[in-house]
């Protein structure tokens, strides 16, 4: 028979158990703060000038700007299981901050070949505006179609000779 006030027993889960389960319910309750921002960080400290550690704390910011931390410990299969899950709970941010980001991008190199195709339209006396290209009536020459391509390769001509009208 057990006798469960000796100092070896305990009732319950272990201690480690206890704050495994103190985080999840934590993770739990602020989803959708920790989906936004939040990370797991590692502290330092000194006693009798040796450095130890590392201590491990998920840091946060409540909405009033003000910073909070709960203690992890410095047990890493707990850290490691705690940054998956913050991982998890930002991953759809991080994809729009990425996808965001190619946007811009794409944006950029759009805006870099309008120009580019300003200063070539601008060099046989077109315009681009909107979409539309405009001009055409005032042109001196007349640019050079497929047609004329095929043709002026069919004969062994240079394609990029105009036709005369």
């Amino acid at each position: 028979m057990e006798n469960r006030k000796s100092v070896g027993q305990r009732a319950g889960p272990p201690p480690g158990d206890v704050r495994r389960l103190a985080v999840a319910e934590f993770i739990a309750a602020h989803a959708g703060l920790l989906a936004q921002q939040g990370a797991v960080v590692a502290a330092w400290r000194r006693r009798n000038g040796r450095r130890i550690g590392p201590y491990y704390s998920l840091v946060y910011r409540e909405l009033s700007g003000r910073q909070c931390s709960v203690y992890l410990g410095a047990v890493s299969d707990l850290v490691e299981a705690v940054r998956r899950q913050i991982a998890e709970l930002q991953a759809p941010l991080r994809l729009k901050r990425q996808l965001a980001g190619i946007r811009r991008a794409l944006r950029r190199e759009f805006v870099a070949a309008q120009e580019q195709l300003d200063v070539e339209l601008a060099q046989i006396g077109l315009s681009r505006k909107g979409s539309e290209i405009r001009g055409w009536s005032r042109t001196p020459r007349r640019l050079p179609s497929n047609h004329d391509r095929v043709f002026a390769a069919a004969i062994g001509d240079s394609a990029d000779q105009t036709v005369p009208n």
